[in-house]
Order: structure tokens, then sequence, then C-alpha cells
């Protein structure tokens, strides 16, 4: 292989690995806040009624209903945000 061609060769390869490292950067940058923002809304409703029960209140039935469902929604999103991420580089069809 002529000598341009190799250089040709890893200038593209280093172009590419630095284009997908940025996409990548940003994109994992945007998807934690996202999803820590959403996370932190459903934990912070579930932990305000935790305190409530560990203050020694209780809870009334429609309470205990609520601490339930935000538990198992907390959990529920952890798992379709893990599933769901997925690097913009893996998706890319380069040559």
């Amino acid at each position: 292989m002529p000598m341009g061609d190799l250089v040709k060769t890893a200038l593209g390869d280093a172009l590419k690995a630095t284009v997908c490292t940025a996409l990548d950067k940003n994109y994992v940058r945007g998807f934690n806040e996202a999803s820590s923002a959403c996370v932190e809304a459903l934990t912070g409703a579930r932990n305000g009624l935790l305190a409530k029960m560990e203050s020694g209140g209780k809870l009334s039935a429609q309470e205990q209903a609520l601490y339930a469902r935000l538990t198992e929604l907390e959990a529920e999103m952890g798992e379709r945000l893990n599933a769901a991420y997925e690097p913009p580089s893996a998706k890319l069809d380069l040559p």
C-alpha cells in the first residue's frame, strides 16, 4: 500500500475515533442528566413518605399505596433507562 494511502487511512481512523468519542461523551452527559432528573423526582417523592414513616408517623392507606407504587416505578424506570442506554457511535455505520 502506498504511503499516501496509509496516511489517509490513519487520518480517517483517527477522525472517526475522535468524532465517536465526542458524540458519545455528549450523549452520556445528556443521558445521565436526564435520567438522573427522572429518577430523582420519584426518589424525592418516595423519600418524603419514608421520612414520615421513620419519624413515627403513620401513612394513610392512600399514602401506603403511593409509596409502594413509587418504589415500583423507581425500579422499573432504572431498568428501562439501563436498557435504553446505547451510545450513538454504536449505531453509526462507518466504513
